[in-house]
């Protein structure tokens, strides 16, 4: 009697626990490391994406202005975060000044993420300009390219648009640049 009843409590033991096992791992399907046999995330997705995020110092170096622009002051460094979609990022460009104003702004554009870049497609920014009674917002292209020490280095377009002339452009920077990840 007493080997019957062990006999069914081990069997409802075993037939408990194979029904719900749980299988940890990313569930996230854009993710690199997604697992179809996870049946609860446990925080592991890992993304294109953040082999770019950290802190970065250098500056764009020969910012080449069409025959309109003027006074650029060249941004010494950057921060890149993740964005809101698994393949886009946040680059944060610290202490642009552009023209004639006096403050500098620290100015976030979006960019795209592929395999080994980062894609400025008029990235518009998440601030603007103000003079007087004009605001003026500024436009990333080009890329940014991951070297294989993970430093950035590439050449962007800055544009810089009058938001009261219909969105006229004032000045077109050209920008070779290289940031070394801190």
């Amino acid at each position: 009697m007493k080997q019957l009843l062990f006999l069914i409590i081990l069997l409802g033991i075993i037939s408990c626990s194979s029904e719900d096992e749980v299988v940890r791992g990313c569930t996230d399907p854009d993710s690199d490391n997604y697992s179809s046999n996870a049946t609860e995330d446990d925080g592991s997705c890992t993304y294109l994406r953040d082999i770019y995020l950290g802190n970065y110092s250098g500056t764009f170096g020969s910012c080449n202005p069409d025959e309109n622009s003027n006074n650029f002051n060249e941004p010494k460094s950057i921060i890149i975060q993740a964005g809101e979609e698994s393949d886009e990022v946040k680059v944060i460009v610290n202490d642009i000044t552009v023209q004639n104003f006096r403050e500098k702004k620290v100015m976030t554009f979006i960019a795209g993420v592929t395999n080994d870049e980062l894609i400025f497609n008029d990235a518009p920014s998440s601030d603007r300009f103000v003079l007087g009674d004009f605001g003026y917002r500024v436009i990333f292209n080009g890329h940014m390219e991951r070297t294989s020490s993970g430093d950035l280095s590439g050449r962007v377009t800055i544009e810089v648009y009058d938001e009261g002339s219909a969105m006229a452009t004032v000045s077109i920077y050209s920008c070779d640049f290289t940031f070394d990840k801190n």
